[in-house]
């Protein structure tokens, strides 16, 4: 039986969680193998992993394919065969059905609705035309949408909706609303959850309504606490398919009642719009700008800054006070933390040969990615930024009681216009006594062209840190890809890294500059 993976940048995180070999952060193993003119002027659209004979095949679809048009899925590939050493083996050249499952034909079309406010705030639904066009280069759809017809819907008191949050579901065309009732005979302080279906028919699953006002204060989708590694999983913010909703409400402003802005309400939403679970809780900064929500081993973790009170000012140009935490396991509150900026600069840590301090200092910080270990500690990397410009690396070490135990600070390697212009990927993995703070640095773009097609493909190679968890110092980063220190391989954007098949160990998929040499890049870690 033959295991067809297609793996993408933001499932590094669990992939990561395969299991370590070796002694430290390095490379244990590197081939290279340079590809004929064939795949080089098509595009590699396939990486599949033999479980049986240990092989792994890199499928290039070539540009002597000759059905590029209509609803044909009859290609050429040139397959690339490498033993569980990445010796090369051979290569084959066959015309075969296409086997991408997303392929549905070069274009194709859906109808959908786009639920959205008027200038009012009040809800409006409109049907959508949505046309997507396949790129053979990058192996998936482009996607143009066009707004059709126009209704604004009311109740049956002739009250209208104002539309909070709304969320899509991909699978049925369906949206879940989150609105009030604005009229004579609404209650500001009653909200309702509405299924819209593409049909524009609406119902409401369920409502609530809030003892004392409250407004909302961030949603998300909860995220997997596993992600697919299937070839066709993508990530989308907006979409509840697969997902649950959370919202987060917030109580305003007392004079009479100094509490009442402490108190907030947290909702568990179905993607069918029930209403599975409600939880108040006091935080003990009221201003919170929640940036995230991480899931794991049944509990969430809300983070972000947060101040004492309210201010007018955009979230970017706010001086925030603390950064807080809260973590609920269902309907249990387990610990709401704050950390002041005296205690994040109290334990700042960098790599030793490292001459500067980049810190959080409260401002213009860009949350990233988050990672929870089987203790329930809790690492949160993110990037500091200033007048769009992006700049040092951070990442935060929470204890499982939600208390700081030390924050990190790192300058990139590779300071540029296309990095400063772009948020740095990083990932966050934790075995055994340690923890793996992989780096993306991007040094550049280069045009890549196939069948017709070009893309600008980025330069990106990992750098990984080690971090001791007990006693949180941090070890030198240690750049992959590299000959004599410099960038020489760069991660294949499409299959950046693959599974070896022998002893599931990491591997890294990367080219040359030029997009010749293919290179298989082994790391081992303690």
């Amino acid at each position: 039986m033959r295991d067809i993976k297609r793996i993408s940048l933001p499932t590094l995180g669990l992939l990561l969680a395969l299991p370590f070999l070796g002694t430290a952060q390095k490379l244990v193993l590197e081939k290279t193998y340079e590809v004929d003119k064939k795949a080089k002027k098509g595009f590699l659209d396939e990486v599949t992993i033999n479980s049986t004979d240990k092989t792994t095949t890199l499928s290039f679809v070539t540009k002597a394919s000759n059905n590029f048009t209509g609803s044909k899925l009859s290609v050429k590939y040139q397959d690339y065969i490498f033993d569980k050493d990445y010796n090369f083996v051979k290569v084959e050249e066959k015309e075969a059905e296409y086997r991408n499952k997303r392929y549905k034909g070069d274009n194709y079309s859906v109808e959908g609705i786009s639920v959205e406010p008027n200038m009012l705030g009040k809800m409006v639904l409109r049907k959508k035309l949505i046309e997507y066009k396949w790129s053979w280069l990058n192996g998936g759809y482009n996607k143009k949408v066009t707004l059709l017809d126009k209704i604004k819907p009311k109740d049956e008191d002739g009250n209208s909706y104002m539309l909070i949050k709304k969320y899509e579901n991909d699978e049925t065309g369906e949206v879940i609303a989150l609105v009030m009732a604005v009229g004579k005979t609404a209650n500001i302080n009653e909200l309702f959850l509405m299924k819209i279906d593409k049909n524009l028919k609406m119902e409401v699953i369920d409502k609530s309504t809030f003892t004392t006002y409250k407004s909302l204060s961030k949603s998300f989708i909860i995220p997997a606490e596993v992600q697919s590694n299937d070839d066709e999983a993508t990530v989308n913010e907006e979409d509840i398919s697969e997902s649950d909703m959370c919202f987060i409400f917030a109580g305003a402003p007392d004079k009479k009642n100094k509490d009442a802005a402490s108190s907030y309400e947290m909702w568990r939403v179905s993607k069918e719009g029930k209403i599975l679970m409600k939880t108040e809780f006091k935080v003990q900064a009221s201003a919170w700008n929640i940036e995230s929500v991480i899931a794991k081993n049944g509990s969430l973790y809300f983070v972000g800054p947060a101040n004492d009170e309210p201010s007018s000012k955009a979230p970017d140009d706010i001086k925030w006070k603390y950064y807080q935490l809260a973590k609920f396991t269902k309907e249990k509150v387990d610990y709401i933390t704050i950390t002041n900026m005296d205690e994040f600069e109290a334990k700042l840590k960098k790599p030793a040969s490292q001459k500067k301090n980049p810190a959080y200092k409260g401002k213009r910080f860009r949350f990233a990615t988050a990672n929870v270990s089987n203790d329930g500690s809790l690492f949160i990397c993110g990037q500091n930024f200033k007048e769009a410009e992006f700049q040092d690396v951070l990442m935060f070490y929470f204890d499982n009681q939600g208390k700081l135990k030390a924050q990190y600070g790192v300058r990139l390697d590779e300071i540029n216009s296309d990095s400063k212009a772009r948020a740095t990927r990083q990932y966050i993995d934790i075995s055994g006594n340690a923890a793996y703070w992989t780096v993306l640095e991007l040094s550049g773009f280069r045009k890549e062209s196939g069948n017709g097609e070009s893309s600008a493909k980025a330069l990106i190679y990992p750098s990984i840190a080690k971090i001791d968890l007990g006693s949180a110092e941090i070890n030198e980063f240690v750049k992959i890809g590299t000959v004599k220190d410099k960038p020489t391989y760069f991660l294949q954007n499409k299959f950046p890294f693959i599974t070896n098949p022998a002893d599931n160990s990491l591997i890294y998929l990367g080219v040359d500059k030029r997009g010749d040499v293919m290179w298989f890049g082994k790391v081992a870690f303690e």
